[in-house]
């Protein structure tokens, strides 16, 4: 599939994900990945579970590596990076927005918000950036609140905050609806719409086809190799 007046921000080129099980045994997740996705997309990953989906996310997101293959992200070969020039792509690219929140419990939604940006540019832009998202997300009321004191939704969107705080390019999400009622996941997705529109790329793993409906394509993996493209 080629988007006319887009290019390729992430491509991906024969791509395996091993996981050692014993001293003998090999447990295979992805077997020989070839993709692209482009600049300003809306992506969603669908597939039974165990197919590799999230396995594939983590890829993409540079929080894993690959056991082979080559992956490209802007341009630039990232699959040979070390960890700390990962680290350095993750801050910088790439925005993340998990089923289970991962929020820091001991600390309020502004800080939490904050974490990406411990050190980078100056404190006081840091909480005026960070304040500008709450609000954005609905949530300017609830900032000093810690993640217990907060709904599903309202953790999610904090989450989202989160992601944004380094403008990133890419948006990475994780069955972000997952974990919430119907109400409160159709909020979150038309909020993701939203960042996808204002022209962030977004790559979401989900299983609800009525999200996958809302895609601009569909990438559908099974048995860690990717089986079509709608």
């Amino acid at each position: 599939m080629t988007i006319p007046n887009h290019k390729i921000i992430i491509k991906l080129r024969g791509i395996t994900r091993e996981y050692a099980l014993g001293k003998e045994n090999v447990l295979a997740v992805l077997n020989g990945i070839d993709c692209e996705i482009y600049q300003g997309e809306f992506v969603a990953i669908m597939g039974p579970s165990g197919s590799g989906k999230s396995t594939l996310l983590n890829v993409i997101g540079c929080l894993d590596v690959p056991s082979a293959g080559d992956y490209w992200l802007e341009g630039e070969l990232v699959s040979e990076k070390t960890e700390e020039e990962l680290a350095t792509v993750r801050s910088e690219k790439i925005g993340f927005i998990f089923q289970n929140f991962n929020l820091i419990t001991e600390i309020s939604a502004l800080e939490n918000v904050l974490v990406p940006q411990l050190y980078t540019t100056s404190a006081k832009e840091n909480i005026e950036q960070a304040t500008m998202l709450l609000e954005k997300v609905g949530l300017t009321e609830r900032r000093h609140h810690k993640p217990a004191e907060l709904s599903g939704g309202q953790r999610q969107r904090v989450a989202i905050a989160r992601a944004l705080i380094n403008n990133p390019d890419i948006i990475i999400a994780d069955e972000p609806t997952g974990n919430l009622d119907s109400k409160t996941g159709r909020e979150i997705l038309q909020l993701l719409t939203e960042l996808h529109n204002n022209g962030k790329t977004l790559v979401l793993v989900t299983h609800d086809p009525a999200i996958g409906k809302m895609a601009e394509r569909v990438i559908y993996i099974k048995d860690g190799k990717i089986v079509s493209e709608l």
